[in-house]
């Protein structure tokens, strides 16, 4: 499963931007982009790849922990993770590289 996805390799960490604050409202876990002041909500899976992103995995890995945790079929999981980490790259949520980023700041929920 191992590949390169346009400038970044699958084998690639994805981490945390440090310009996200981490929050649980209501259950959820929400992403606060200090920079742009934008919010983003994770649902159940999403949150759990945030979980993982903050330990410095790579897109394969975490491709695989998805595809387990989860029971989808592990094409269907590369494709839609892909998707996310794209699309939080793009909001300025993540980056890549070889080691991660200082983590996120999580704050308790109140």
């Amino acid at each position: 499963m191992r590949g390169q996805i346009g400038q970044m390799s699958t084998s690639n960490c994805v981490v945390p931007s440090r310009d996200v604050v981490v929050r649980r409202l209501n259950g959820e876990q929400v992403l606060f982009h200090i920079g742009s002041g934008h919010c983003f909500g994770l649902d159940t899976v999403g949150a759990s790849v945030w979980e993982q992103m903050e330990t410095g995995r790579t897109i394969e890995w975490l491709a695989g922990f998805v595809s387990g945790r989860f029971q989808v079929d592990p094409d269907a999981c590369m494709s839609d993770l892909l998707a996310f980490t794209s699309a939080l790259r793009q909001h300025g949520l993540s980056g890549s590289g070889s080691r991660p980023l200082l983590n996120a700041r999580l704050l308790s929920g109140g």
